[in-house]
């Protein structure tokens, strides 16, 4: 009898874990679509011209600020936190490694157990190759902070206002780094550092990703890469 009611017990725990794991999960789903809404409702807000480039913000660190406080109005009912320029290391152990010290963006609960980071750029001076490679390192130390920080979900969101950045030209060279950006070649495996003293350097991905730019409008383009805990 007692095996009965113990195995019944057991069973009982069982049901109920499952049940707490799939509506872990649920609210995982659900934070990410938040998230990621949020962010195209920004990018139609600048098309639809609610929010204006030069006026409401003209540089990065605006871009940031204004996407953090969108979030921030988004998430707070769920009692999400958003982070700017937070120090990894606060948040990781053994963070040493990692190709980048801060997330632009963190997104957590309370406990910090669910985990998501932004990374973000509207780079407005020029120096493309430096700022295209830019843009893999993003990738690259979102990955890690999916794989090595235990984060649920990451996304790298780049705005330009420069066709330099996405206009194909019909002289990319199949090696370049304007060939991921202007020619929608595949990002993947190793990208060698196109410029300075350091084309030594390198960065290697683990996931493949392809840039397809989307017009806002004018010349005024993004592109958005997701970056999984699988």
């Amino acid at each position: 009898m007692r095996e009965l009611i113990n195995k019944e017990l057991s069973l009982e725990e069982t049901k109920k874990g499952k049940k707490n794991r799939g509506e872990i999960i649920m609210q995982k789903v659900k934070i990410a679509e938040k998230i990621h809404d949020t962010i195209i409702n920004f990018i139609d807000e600048l098309k639809n011209e609610r929010m204006k480039i030069d006026t409401d913000f003209d540089n990065e660190f605006g871009f940031q600020f204004e996407m953090g406080v969108r979030l921030k109005e988004q998430l707070k009912q769920d009692k999400y936190k958003v982070f700017f320029e937070k120090n990894v290391r606060t948040v990781v152990e053994d963070a040493e490694e990692f190709i980048k010290k801060e997330m632009d963006l963190f997104i957590t609960d309370t406990e910090k157990k669910n985990r998501y980071a932004i990374e973000l750029k509207f780079p407005r001076n020029g120096q493309y190759p430096e700022t295209m490679f830019s843009f893999v390192k993003d990738i690259k130390f979102l990955e890690q902070l999916c794989k090595k920080g235990n984060f649920d979900k990451c996304w790298a969101v780049v705005l330009v206002d420069d066709d330099k950045f996405y206009k194909e030209t019909g002289r990319e060279k199949e090696d370049s780094i304007y060939s991921y950006f202007r020619s929608q070649k595949v990002l993947v495996g190793t990208i060698v550092k196109p410029t300075g003293d350091n084309k030594s350097k390198f960065i290697e991905l683990t996931n493949q990703y392809t840039i397809q730019w989307k017009q806002i409008k004018n010349n005024l383009y993004y592109y958005i890469i997701e970056v999984e805990n699988k």
